[in-house]
């Protein structure tokens, strides 16, 4: 069993506080994180995907969270909103007794898509969110570190991208010797639209949001122009801005917006779309991760910039911030990453084993941009050798991450 590197931050996150929430996505490993911590912890633990609990739970909300009486791991808790109010008084009891009682709370959805949770808890707990498995968590590296601190380590060996994209992705997948990962993908949608999405809100025709989830996979890596995106989905922009927040709080997709200095203009200016699991994302695209490279090189590009991300996303701490870099002449940098310090790192990728200076033009312009706060612009490449381009300037080996 790989030992998830959230095991000792949750740990932690109780000398803080006596409620711990960790949310992520459906098969990302939380029922397993949290029946390890439970037992490490020697909590009760409870799973309200246990039909018999969660009608106990609902019928009788009021008994169900009375009956706490010593530390407990409540999972999938966003399928019992009926208790979140409950939750908060004994919480809040507790809290007025100096009670030392812990509760560990997991759901498949972003806490802000749980008002009663989020409004009933808000200051109470600490929040944790826990993704598939990332690279870093079958070599013990930091490679956000290494970027800012410039110190590269130099590749032995040059690595097999589709062996990586099938190693950081949900733990079923992952671990297993020999999976269909189309047929598992299909049966987790469909889990997702029929059951997930449906316990947060309605929704008229899940087959909508199928053909949204194709129709963005086309789309990732650009920037989302939402009344295109609404066209092709057949919806007006209303309604897929709704579906596209919905699958914001499943942890499907997520947007990546635009740095600029003026932090008021970054979250008005238009963002780009990634998956956050990059084998799902290849399953909407009909795509072999296997055959991509030579099959169809530009998918692939896509593809290997939305894995780039998912490893970015999975390992930035609180104190850094994700986003992407273009000016209004069209120059780009994929990404780009702000420390609450203000130090800056740009991250450019590139699908193939060469590296040349015209790929450094969009890091330039931002290291001119940035200043003194700039400390390292990298090309993610396909080769295995770290090769400096200039002044703070380097290609980097995929295989680094």
């Amino acid at each position: 069993m790989i030992k998830r590197k959230d095991f000792s931050t949750i740990l932690n996150m109780f000398g803080d506080a006596n409620v711990v929430y960790i949310n992520g996505p459906r098969q990302c490993g939380k029922s397993t994180l949290a029946m390890s911590i439970a037992e490490y912890l020697q909590m009760q633990y409870v799973t309200f995907d246990d039909y018999s609990v969660l009608a106990a739970a609902k019928h009788d909300p009021v008994s169900f969270v009375q009956n706490i009486k010593g530390d407990m791991t409540l999972d999938e808790i966003q399928l019992v909103p009926e208790i979140f109010r409950n939750l908060k008084i004994f919480v809040d009891e507790q809290r007025q007794k100096q009670g030392k009682i812990k509760l560990l709370l997991t759901g498949s959805a972003n806490i802000t898509a749980l008002p009663g949770l989020s409004d009933a808890l808000v200051g109470r707990m600490q929040i944790r969110t826990l993704y598939p498995f990332s690279l870093t968590e079958f070599r013990d590296n930091d490679f956000i570190e290494q970027i800012f601190t410039r110190d590269f380590k130099e590749q032995n060996r040059q690595y097999i991208i589709s062996d990586l994209i099938k190693t950081a992705t949900f733990p079923e997948l992952s671990l297993a010797k020999k999976m269909n990962a189309s047929n598992w993908f299909d049966s987790y949608i469909t889990t997702l639209l029929s059951r997930d999405v449906r316990a947060l809100t309605s929704i008229e025709k899940s087959t909508d949001m199928f053909l949204m989830l194709k129709i963005l996979a086309a789309r990732t890596g650009s920037l989302m122009n939402e009344s295109s995106l609404a066209r092709d989905c057949n919806m007006n922009l209303m309604t897929f801005r709704r579906y596209r927040s919905l699958l914001e709080n499943m942890f499907v997709i997520q947007r990546v917006f635009p740095w600029f200095r003026n932090v008021g203009k970054r979250f008005v200016k238009t963002a780009k779309n990634y998956f956050l699991d990059t084998c799902m994302l290849s399953y909407l695209s009909g795509t072999n991760v296997n055959t991509a490279q030579e099959e169809n090189p530009v998918l692939f590009g896509h593809i290997l910039e939305n894995f780039v991300y998912t490893e970015l996303i999975k390992n930035v701490d609180k104190h850094t911030q994700l986003f992407h870099f273009r000016t209004t002449d069209g120059t780009e940098v994929d990404f780009v990453l702000e420390k609450n310090n203000g130090d800056i790192v740009g991250i450019e990728v590139k699908s193939s084993s060469m590296v040349s200076v015209t790929d450094f033009r969009g890091l330039k312009v931002l290291q001119i941009a940035t200043g003194s706060s700039f400390k390292c612009g990298i090309v993610l490449y396909l080769g295995k050798h770290v090769i400096p381009f200039g002044m703070d300037l380097y290609a980097v080996p995929i295989g680094a991450l």
